[in-house]
C-alpha cells in the first residue's frame, strides 16, 4: 500500500461500497489493469488487513 492512503478510513468505504445495491461489472483501479471486475473490491480490503496485521 502507498502510503497516501488513509487506512482507517478506506476499509469502512470499500464496506459501504460492497454494501450498495449496484450491479457493478467493472471497476476502475488505480493500480495494475485499470478495468477489473468487483472482485477487486476484495482484493483491496485483503490488502489493508495484510498492512494492518503487519
Amino acid at each position: 500500500m502507498g502510503n497516501n492512503a488513509d487506512v482507517k478510513i478506506y476499509p469502512r468505504s470499500l464496506a459501504r461500497l460492497k454494501g450498495m445495491p449496484l450491479p457493478l461489472k467493472r471497476v476502475i483501479g488505480g493500480h495494475d489493469s485499470p478495468l477489473q471486475g468487483p472482485a477487486l473490491i476484495d482484493h483491496y480490503h485483503d490488502l489493508i488487513k495484510a498492512n494492518a496485521r503487519a
